[in-house]
């Protein structure tokens, strides 16, 4: 073998561990993004369900406003209260789902940190929302369900429903 032959081996070899470097960076970058996304998946299925959950509802609610319109403050408001909720929990399912579905190994890895942060601030809004909203949806929600499943009157039950709410008000802030 002579010099020239050694130096073309020699290149080739470097090449290919350079190769297999690049290689395995990705395989590893690959791998950890797959394991951030396995210990996120709670929360993609969660969103999911959340989300096959309000859209009947909605529609349900929708159904409900109509049908009540002429009894506008006694039944309407309240379906109104739960539309205007179940919307804003609808688009808080879909940015988290987003935020998950964005979150690729083709991407570097701030921006991936930078989508995880997002994915869990998204939670975490919409926990510490759901903490002052559900008091003061509950009533909306009793007032609905009992009219449409029993087609029972809540409103007419008299002052401790009127002190219920205000209660709750003030539980909520």
């Amino acid at each position: 073998m002579d010099m020239q032959e050694l130096a073309t081996l020699w290149k080739a070899s470097d090449n290919s561990i350079e190769n297999s470097l690049k290689i395995n960076k990705q395989i590893m970058k690959e791998l950890s993004v797959q394991k951030v996304k396995s210990q996120l998946n709670g929360i993609k299925w969660a969103n999911i369900i959340e989300l096959l959950f309000h859209v009947p509802f909605l529609v349900f609610l929708f159904d409900f406003f109509i049908s009540h319109s002429g009894l506008f403050f006694k039944y309407a408001i309240p379906a109104l209260v739960l539309i205007l909720f179940s919307i804003v929990s609808i688009i808080f399912c879909s940015l988290q789902l987003i935020a998950f579905f964005k979150i690729d190994s083709s991407n570097s890895v701030i921006q991936t940190q930078r989508r995880i942060e997002k994915l869990r601030y998204y939670e975490a809004l919409e926990h510490n929302a759901l903490y002052v909203i559900i008091p003061l949806i509950w009533t909306a929600f009793l007032i609905v369900v009992a009219k449409a499943v029993f087609n029972y009157d809540v409103v007419e039950l008299g002052s401790w429903f009127i002190w219920n709410i205000i209660g709750s008000v003030f539980i909520a802030l």
